[in-house]
């Protein structure tokens, strides 16, 4: 980690840190700014400094590529603006803004990006950051930074009138309980607030038992014409400065004749009548003593009203700055949502020239309002190749430029009627109709292949951009959303084995020659009748050790309870969109046999698969965060396997999800690793608490060296991770062998036991 600071002289001789300073412009201008750049490239750090230095700011940079290196600068200083490109591995909005928010530090974070659309904004908004921004939209960029400066230090100077008005108000309780005088508060005829000298002259033990009672039971009978006059000039506003002779009732009953000094004052807000009753006259009969009482009275009156004067400026303050920085907050927001809806209107990534992933959806819902027609509507999202390392190559200004050029060629060799946008930084989304999927696959095809083979061309750089393709036929009862998912998970299994330029279409299932409609039939109608169940796979451990694990799988029933094979049910349900349904079920009845077997002490772990639908599906957490927590004490032991391919798909959606679920108490198991080889970078990436390995990785593993070498590096990635690792698919004693001395943790397979209705430990019962 470094810090980058401007060569002019002037930087670093600042009288105080910004933070402290006016919110005027002239400061906003000429202090010293801490700017953090958290950044997977020192050069878009040096790229915020230039464009700052070059407006008029004085910055100090700082880049910050890693957790490591934000928790460094956190120990040595504060950022006035922390700045997140929300492309860095590893370090994200949401975190730094706990790192900051654990260590006390206020500082406005704000997120920088290629993709802007008004979603990409409000999920990094509702993540944290004040406003997301394009890379290079330097006037923007500068807007931003001045208006969160002027909001930050505003709330710098309102905590600072919060402190002192707290201040104010313990000197004055303090001078209130300390004083030997009793004194009382009386809010429309009630002790709103009484001293403990008040309240022991009065025979009570501690002044909450005076309050909320009336004033006139504390005077005596013979007493209270007088008193009642007094009060009825205080609310008239004619109450004469003057002592009143009063006889009192104590608590037991007995009276005592003193004098009580009233005055107009506020607490908490409220307009009352401060009653002060001097602690030399509370037996009155000393005709000597009027000229100590009166002078007695005098000086702590005086001083009373100096300490309410005080308070009252502060509270007044307090209030004046609540009031200005309220008005700030909604002239900021009003700012953000005409930035939304600027950003929405314009229609284009400025950075691209592309389509904006909301106007591709807004065109969309148009076209499926119109009357339906003949034509085969389809999805496809294009996934780039080899963009990771071209940034720091070539920039990213050109790598936009690239993608741009690649976009134009591409939605010049569709149809008129197909529609092309950006959808994330290496993935584009397109709309297709034709006569049928066939059709629309090979429109694609050549399109693709066009697009891929065209040598693009800016400034000095030129080079021709891969790609692969995957496409979703339209379903109308699933959400753009989820169609989307599938798409990308399609273009995914194009890429599996690396080689650009190719394109996967997902079959449509038949499902044992019944219709697909049938079969979404049949699985509504189990989940409806509850015709499924769940089998159970033990997994075990190599070490010999208990193991107390288990898989569980699903199986339906048909009407004779005959069980029906996944493979028979499970493609029409995804593409049918009822996978959501089906994660619902198994984890509600996973998490009922956790329950029942905590109850009777025979506590195990399951591992649950999880679905693209319900990783991409917003509502899932929140779903299952009360099923979760219901479970009495520690007994959430459920993990949820989500497949390598899925994690691929969907990285961001995936790691965020992941996070929630380790607030609940669930653990995550990479499945299927190995199968795509990025199997080491998913593993860094999410951390997960398992990874299970690919079945292929496993099969034949004795006979097959290059499998074994595949594995070990794996196996050596886990180990320093210090993740468990599961292998699955074992079928015979060489490969338990092969598998022991590579060191993997646990395994499963029908060697071990064959999936089960019920689980091994209750059937040895």
């Amino acid at each position: 980690m470094g810090a980058m600071t401007s060569p002019q002289p002037e930087m670093d001789t600042s009288p105080e840190p910004s933070h402290m300073a006016s919110p005027t412009r002239s400061t906003v201008r000429h202090s010293l700014l801490d700017i953090w750049v958290a950044s997977h490239s020192p050069n878009e750090a040096e790229a915020v400094a230039s464009a700052l230095r070059n407006t008029g700011h004085r910055v100090r940079v700082t880049f910050i590529s890693r957790p490591k290196e934000l928790r460094e600068a956190i120990e040595q200083g504060r950022p006035d603006v922390l700045l997140c490109a929300v492309d860095t591995e590893g370090l994200d909005i949401r975190q730094c803004g706990s790192a900051l928010g654990q260590a006390g530090i206020h500082a406005p974070i704000v997120g920088i990006g290629d993709d802007v659309a008004p979603s990409t904004v409000a999920a990094a908004i509702r993540d944290g950051a004040r406003d997301l921004i394009p890379r290079g939209a330097i006037a923007q960029l500068n807007a931003v930074i001045d208006r969160e400066l002027k909001v930050a230090r505003q709330w710098h100077e309102l905590q600072r009138a919060k402190r002192e008005s707290s201040e104010a108000e313990k000197r004055f309780e303090s001078f209130i309980n300390g004083t030997s005088d009793p004194m009382a508060y009386i809010v429309e005829g009630i002790h709103a607030d009484v001293n403990p000298a008040y309240a022991s002259l009065l025979g009570y033990e501690v002044p909450a038992e005076l309050e909320g009672l009336p004033f006139m039971d504390m005077v005596a009978p013979s007493h209270r014409d007088p008193v009642k006059r007094y009060l009825r000039a205080f609310d008239q506003g004619k109450l004469e400065p003057t002592p009143l002779p009063v006889v009192l009732r104590r608590a037991d009953g007995s009276t005592f004749e003193t004098q009580i000094l009233g005055a107009k004052t506020r607490r908490d807000g409220d307009e009352c009548l401060q009653v002060l009753i001097p602690a030399t006259k509370q037996d009155a009969g000393d005709p000597h003593a009027e000229a100590e009482l009166e002078e007695k009275l005098n000086v702590t009156q005086a001083r009373l009203e100096g300490l309410q004067k005080e308070l009252q400026t502060k509270v007044e303050r307090e209030k004046t700055l609540q009031s200005a920085f309220a008005k700030l907050k909604q002239e900021n927001q009003q700012l953000l949502t005409q930035t939304q809806q600027a950003r929405s209107t314009q229609g284009r990534d400025p950075l691209t020239g592309l389509w904006h992933l909301q106007h591709f959806t807004e065109v969309l819902e148009r076209r499926f309002a119109a009357p339906p027609t003949d034509a085969v509507t389809a999805i496809g999202v294009v996934e780039l190749c080899d963009l990771e390392e071209l940034p720091v190559q070539i920039g990213f200004e050109t790598v936009n430029r690239f993608i741009g050029g690649y976009g134009e060629v591409l939605a010049s060799a569709l149809p008129d009627n197909a529609l092309l946008a950006r959808l994330s930084d290496n993935r584009l989304v397109l709309y297709l109709e034709d006569a049928n999927i066939n059709a629309a696959q090979s429109v694609a095809e050549s399109a693709l292949a066009t697009a891929s083979e065209t040598i693009l061309e800016s400034g000095p750089h030129s080079r021709a951009l891969g790609g692969n393709m995957g496409i979703r036929e339209i379903n109308p009862e699933l959400s753009l959303d989820l169609l989307i998912a599938n798409a990308c998970d399609a273009a995914a299994s194009a890429n599996a084995d690396g080689v650009p330029s190719r394109i996967y279409v997902p079959p449509t299932p038949t499902g044992a020659d019944a219709g697909n409609d049938a079969w979404l039939a049949r699985i509504r109608h189990a989940l409806e009748n509850d015709l499924f169940q769940l089998i159970y796979q033990p997994i075990a451990a190599l070490d010999g050790g208990a193991s107390d694990r288990y898989e569980v799988r699903l199986r339906m029933l048909d009407e004779g309870k005959n069980e029906v094979m996944p493979a028979e049910f499970i493609p029409a349900a995804e593409h049918g969109g009822l996978m959501g349904h089906l994660d619902r079920w198994v984890i509600n009845r996973t998490l009922e046999v956790i329950k029942e077997r905590g109850e009777q002490n025979k506590a195990s772990t399951f591992f649950a698969k999880l679905s693209a639908q319900s990783v991409v599906d917003p509502g899932f957490i929140s779903w299952l965060e009360p099923r979760v927590t219901a479970l009495p004490g520690e007994q959430t032991r459920l993990l949820l396997e989500i497949e390598e391919h899925v994690l691929e798909g969907h990285i961001k959606v995936a790691k965020t999800l992941i996070q929630e679920l380790r607030k609940i108490g669930c653990g995550f198991v990479i499945e299927g690793a190995g199968r795509s080889g990025r199997a080491d970078q998913l593993i860094e990436f999410l951390a997960p608490d398992y990874v299970k390995f690919d079945d292929e990785l496993i099969n034949h593993l004795p006979e097959r060296p290059e499998q074994q070498e595949q594995l070990k590096h794996l196996i050596s990635k886990c180990n320093e991770k210090q993740i468990l690792m599961i292998a699955g698919r074992v079928e015979d004693a060489n490969c338990l062998a092969v598998l022991w001395q590579l060191g993997v943790n646990y395994i499963q397979g029908n060697y071990v036991q064959e999936p089960e209705v019920v689980l091994s430990s209750d059937a040895d019962n």
